[in-house]
């Protein structure tokens, strides 16, 4: 009876134990699935989503949102950026990378945003008229030049409307071409294309 009554313990205890360690290998994977799943989605630097979660989730607007308002897309780039670098290095060249993305995401925060790579960004406006997409996009300009800081920037922005049968790809090649000309009039200003 009390090697019965030990041998029941024994294998109570080890099943517990084996319980939960499972459930604690478990849990570690899902904590290592979910960080990885972060770092494939999420720019590291500037901690707002990038390339790959961007062209995802505005490509999801872009077939799925109604079309009762316009749809825009933006294409931001650091004027003289190269300069910040230069001037004062590439640790404050990333602090004025972070502030630029906590910047769009104060002011664009209802709407999909990313930093695509170097100095660029981008965001997907999706239900705008063109009227607040205008208010929005000089809010931006002006919230970056004023910042105060002792590192100060200004951003160039290209616009454009996606059209009706328009893939994001063609879409950010318009918005390429309006930032292009927004850094070859002045700098410090919004562009639509065409």
């Amino acid at each position: 009876g009390v090697m019965t009554f030990c041998y029941t313990g024994f294998f109570c205890a080890l099943t517990i134990y084996s319980f939960l360690t499972l459930r604690k290998a478990k849990l570690y994977n899902f904590i290592m699935s979910k960080l990885l799943l972060d770092q494939a989605y999420v720019d590291t630097l500037t901690e707002i989503p990038n390339r790959r979660s961007f062209m995802a989730h505005a490509n999801q607007q872009l077939d799925a949102t109604p079309r009762e308002h316009d749809h825009y897309l933006a294409m931001i780039d650091i004027d003289n950026f190269k300069k910040v670098n230069d001037l004062y290095g590439h640790d404050i060249g990333d602090e004025v990378l972070k502030r630029i993305a906590a910047d769009i995401k104060t002011v664009m925060s209802d709407f999909e945003f990313a930093r695509l790579g170097g100095e660029e960004f981008a965001i997907y406006l999706a239900g705008v008229r063109r009227e607040d997409v205008e208010s929005l996009a000089g809010e931006l300009c002006r919230v970056v030049r004023e910042q105060p800081t002792r590192h100060p920037v200004t951003i160039s922005i290209g616009l454009t409307r996606v059209l009706d049968g328009d893939t994001l790809n063609q879409a950010l090649i318009k918005a390429d071409k309006a930032l292009y000309e927004s850094k070859h009039t002045g700098k410090d200003r919004y562009t639509f294309h065409g």
